[in-house]
């Protein structure tokens, strides 16, 4: 659970802490005021704590805040060009849209960045990651008739600077 820190180290204690303080504050958002749900609600938040820990990536990863901003307004935008482009797509009177899948040889290393690539593909209008095997994502998207590589590249490179991945020529994508 705790590969490279010892049990009593002030790392270790901060990761439990901040789990504890997330955890609370969800089961306070599920709850509200009521003071008497912590005699539930106590024991499914350590269980819950303890959980979270111990099914949590074996690999270390970290965003980095220097990719944080630039992700952020990547993604509002993304979001806002797709949704408008799905919104004209739906008020035409002859929708033009060819649905299917396209294979995606991903570059991300298995893990954390993978699943989140998934994740925000998925978020996207108009994309979804249907399967991954062999690191090859099968992305459903509404048009197969458009070039969709670039933009995915692109989100990868994006998502490699947000999880400062060592190694990875994010640079060419962007």
């Amino acid at each position: 659970m705790f590969e490279s820190s010892s049990i009593g180290s002030p790392t270790v204690w901060r990761r439990v802490g901040l789990r504890f303080f997330f955890m609370s504050i969800l089961w306070l958002g599920l709850t509200g005021n009521e003071w008497r749900s912590w005699l539930l609600g106590l024991p499914v938040v350590l269980v819950s704590t303890w959980l979270s820990l111990r099914l949590s990536s074996a690999s270390y990863w970290r965003w980095g805040f220097r990719g944080l901003l630039p992700f952020c307004w990547y993604f509002t935008r993304q979001s806002i060009l797709s949704g408008w482009d799905i919104a004209l797509r739906a008020l035409r009177t002859k929708c033009r849209i060819q649905p299917g899948t396209i294979p995606f040889a991903l570059r991300l290393p298995p893990g954390p960045s993978q699943l989140f690539f998934c994740a925000i593909v998925g978020l996207l209008p108009g994309t979804l990651v249907a399967s991954i095997e062999d690191s090859t994502a099968l992305v459903h998207v509404l048009d197969t008739s458009i070039e969709q590589e670039a933009s995915l590249r692109e989100l990868e490179a994006r998502i490699a600077q947000l999880f400062v991945l060592p190694g990875y020529s994010n640079r060419e994508a962007l």
